[in-house]
């Protein structure tokens, strides 16, 4: 079934309604912009790059948004740590929200596109790194204090790499700490599986965790490039997989390197199990075996927040799966433990950015476990308990879609639009609607109509109106009016359609960026 825009990044009961929870502790430890939590600045990221460079310091930047889920982690875990709330001081650090004025401009500027991003640069506005998700507390403060040794970057590290020369061991830290999900055409290209094995083998084999990091990486990029359709890739060798396979099995069995390698783990999806056990079924079975009890390690890490408790769940349906590309089987005993768990998750949050990670993440599991109507309960609980309830209602929407209920399913849209607040925000809300309107009640051309010539009004006032996210969302806008004049060859509509968007075009600057985007955009529509 073909599922609308969402703005979840990662895909989730039986016969029992999860309880309510108590209401939250607004007054828990907020990290942003009061008491002690992090010295925030308060100018401009222009102001805030000047200023750096006058007192010669780096620049700690964050990119992200208050309804995003793994953002509102960060907050409850690492933005909390005292330890790294101190060592942000001795940098320049900025937040910067999606939807704060030209947000999504400084958004291209810096190659950054989901959230969160977090970024290093030195006092010269040169990026040092990106730090990932997923790492242990006290990394991230680890990857600061690298930053301010002697600002040496991650891409003169890389470019030392393909010169063939020595690195040094905090180059292998740094690297080892670095976000290569996110790494956004920085440093990789075609090549990344083949330099980050030389990156891996060059690392000192002392420096364990830091090694089990690079392989990671390396093992990742090179299963990646075996699905790439834009890639000709070799086959895996012989020796690759003895080598992937030894290292796993190092990872597994040492509780120190699974919370060091958590993302690994938790992602993998049993990608690395059949790569290494294709006519194996006894190995199989023991390599299940270790990836599950590196999860109940990780299930029980009283180190790791409520959500990374939960994820080992969601990671486990994957691995009772392996061989199903879709619908996947959850047997009734393991139903009623993922409910129980989820249950238990919930009575424990206390702060608002616990209950939208935790949320998020127990939507995915009880999805998954197909445990539909649990998971409709439990969104429809926690709307009064979130600063974002419009992000839940896209799922809910989603729900209602799967299960015929349509007309449900564009209400639950059109009232996420309807609450979600400004900037590009609003914007992606608008054209996720639009696209569940095209896509379910096509029929209804004057709200069509109407719908597209608020969202063009709506880009008129943005400065970043066709700038990085919000350039993606004019991509889907022009796709999804598309779609709708091919099914319903309503032409009277159809120009006033296109009226709107060459206004909205004509209402910027001849020479401006965003005129020829607009341009571009308007050309789109067949």
């Amino acid at each position: 079934m073909k599922r609308f825009a969402t703005p979840v990044l990662i895909g989730i009961f039986c016969v029992f309604v999860l309880q309510a929870c108590e209401p939250l502790d607004e007054s828990s430890n907020e990290p942003e912009h009061v008491g002690e939590g992090i010295p925030w600045y308060e100018g401009s990221v222009e102001e805030a790059f000047k200023l750096a460079k006058a007192e010669n310091k780096p620049i700690f930047l964050y990119w992200g948004a208050v309804w995003c889920p793994p953002c509102n982690q960060l907050k409850a875990t690492v933005f909390k740590q005292r330890s790294f709330i101190e060592k942000t001081r001795l940098f320049v650090p900025v937040y910067l929200d999606g939807d704060t004025d030209n947000a999504q401009k400084y958004g291209e500027k810096f190659a950054v596109s989901g959230y969160p991003t977090l970024i290093v640069f030195d006092p010269a506005g040169e990026e040092i790194t990106r730090i990932p998700g997923g790492l242990n507390l006290d990394r991230y403060v680890e990857v600061l204090d690298l930053s301010l040794q002697n600002f040496r970057s991650a891409s003169q590290i890389f470019a030392d790499l393909k010169k063939g020369n020595t690195l040094e061991e905090r180059d292998f830290r740094l690297m080892s700490l670095y976000s290569w999900s996110q790494d956004k055409g920085k440093l990789l290209s075609d090549d990344a599986a083949e330099l980050l094995y030389r990156m891996y083998s060059a690392c000192p084999s002392e420096m364990r965790m830091e090694k089990s990091r690079l392989f990671t990486a390396w093992w990742t990029f090179r299963l990646q490039s075996l699905t790439d359709e834009n890639k000709v890739a070799e086959p895996l060798s012989r020796a690759e997989l003895v080598e992937a396979g030894s290292n796993i099995e190092k990872i597994l069995n040492d509780e120190a390197l699974v919370e060091n390698n958590l993302f690994f783990i938790l992602y993998d999806r049993g990608s690395s199990i059949s790569a290494l056990t294709a006519r194996d079924t006894i190995e199989r079975e023991r390599l299940l075996s270790l990836w599950k009890s590196a999860l109940e390690l990780i299930e029980n890490n009283k180190n790791l927040s409520l959500m990374e408790n939960l994820f080992p769940l969601q990671a486990e349906i994957y691995l009772d799966n392996i061989e199903s590309a879709d619908e996947f089987f959850v047997d009734a005993d393991f139903q009623k433990e993922i409910l129980q768990k989820v249950k238990l998750a919930r009575e424990k949050i206390d702060n608002k950015y616990d209950q939208s990670a935790v949320v998020y993440r127990a939507w995915n599991i009880l999805k998954l476990a197909n445990l539909n109507e649990d998971a409709e309960s439990m969104l429809k609980e926690e709307l009064a308990r979130t600063d974002s309830p419009y992000y839940f209602m896209v799922d809910l929407a989603d729900a209602a879609q799967k299960a015929g209920r349509e007309d449900e399913a564009v209400s639950w849209l059109k009232r996420a639009y309807e609450e979600s607040k400004e900037g590009s925000t609003r914007f992606q809300w608008g054209i996720i609607y639009l696209e569940g309107m095209v896509e379910m009640q096509a029929n209804r051309h004057e709200d069509v109509a109407a719908l597209s010539g608020e969202l063009a009004t709506y880009l008129e006032k943005l400065d970043d109106a066709f700038y990085n996210r919000n350039s993606k969302r004019v991509k889907r806008m022009s796709t999804a009016l598309n779609s709708w004049y091919e099914q319903e060859k309503n032409e009277d509509v159809w120009l006033r359609i296109k009226s709107d968007i060459d206004a909205l075009c004509k209402s910027f600057d001849a020479g401006s960026e965003n005129f020829s985007r607009c341009q571009v955009f308007l050309s789109n529509l067949g």
